[in-house]
């Protein structure tokens, strides 16, 4: 497989737990987490087996590069992103005890998926070789970061 498809497989998680939140039971959001979870790794496993892009793509290869440095930086947000969902698993319990109408439900599968949208940013950053792929991505990350950062927002300390 070719390397340029990890960013897109990790996109295509995302899009993929979103629909398994929004059409199953409210049961399903530790099912969101474990298959996040779970397909992460697969993406883990499978970084390590794609193929470089051929030298002939030269379109491709003005904005996409794939070294020893990206496969660094890829496993570390793979395993980062693992590691926050790993400790996300108490995420709604912690949210209950800090604001004042606890929803149970509200926003916990999103809260899951919206990590592995900041994953496939900074993979696409870690390959990136121009400067608008850099940009586009870290527009990716910095935006998904907003809406974690706005989960809370009925706290005043957390809109500051």
């Amino acid at each position: 497989m070719p390397a340029y498809w990890l960013e897109a497989l990790v996109v295509l998680l995302g899009l993929f737990l979103l629909v398994i939140e929004a059409f199953y039971s409210p049961s399903s959001k530790e099912l969101v987490r474990r298959a996040a979870i779970g397909g992460l790794v697969l993406i883990l496993v499978t970084l390590y087996f794609a193929e470089a892009p051929a030298a002939s793509n030269a379109e491709l290869a003005r904005f996409y590069i794939y070294d020893s440095a990206a496969i660094f930086f890829k496993t570390l947000a793979l395993l980062t992103t693992i590691l926050v969902l790993f400790m996300a698993y108490d995420y709604r319990r912690v949210l209950n005890r800090f604001t004042e109408d606890p929803d149970t439900e509200y926003g916990t599968g999103e809260y899951y998926v919206l990590p592995v949208f900041a994953c496939a940013g900074m993979m696409w950053m870690a390959s990136a070789r121009d400067l608008v792929s850099i940009f586009v991505a870290l527009e990716l990350v910095t935006i998904t970061f907003y809406i974690l950062v706005s989960f809370m927002r009925r706290q005043v300390g957390s809109l500051e």
